[in-house]
């Protein structure tokens, strides 16, 4: 294998390992939420709809929705969650609430997920995963080539 292939190899192997990297820290709340966070019943104190402005100008229009609930060993908590507009709300103002125990601001509407932050970590996974297994491919055969020497006069 040319110079020049191995480089492009190496840069394609830094460039997924980026992504992966990134998709990781992406992917890391929704990993902490599934793994420590807790489902509590909350009161919804406010809803109303507001303008987010998001990339190059655009406005959209989002729910914003305040709550209160209970956190254990920190008593009540208040906060606020940005989702769709037509986001379905309980009658009674009474709301379910996944939040991280004693970190604030880390509580959500339950089922408000960002699913593609994980689709996004365990795509780039399985494109790291298949990155290795070529690399580890292309070693095993050229373990087996035969070395051949010049002949020399």
């Amino acid at each position: 294998m040319g110079h020049d292939q191995e480089v492009k190899r190496a840069t394609r192997l830094l460039g997924a390992l980026g992504i992966f990297l990134i998709s990781a820290f992406l992917a890391f709340d929704e990993l902490r939420h599934a793994a420590w966070g807790r489902t509590v019943e909350g009161h919804v104190v406010n809803a109303e709809p507001v303008m987010i402005r998001q990339g190059r100008g655009r406005e959209t229009p989002m729910l914003s929705v305040q709550y209160t609930f209970p956190d254990e060993g920190a008593g009540q908590r208040s906060e606020r969650d940005l989702v769709p507009l037509g986001w379905p709300l309980p009658g009674e103002n009474k709301v379910s609430i996944q939040h991280l125990p004693g970190r604030p601001d880390s509580s959500r509407l339950a089922g408000h997920r960002s699913a593609w932050a994980l689709d996004f970590f365990f795509g780039s996974l399985a494109v790291m995963a298949a990155f290795i297994f070529l690399l580890d491919l292309e070693a095993k055969r050229s373990e087996r080539r035969p070395v051949r020497k010049a002949l020399g006069k």
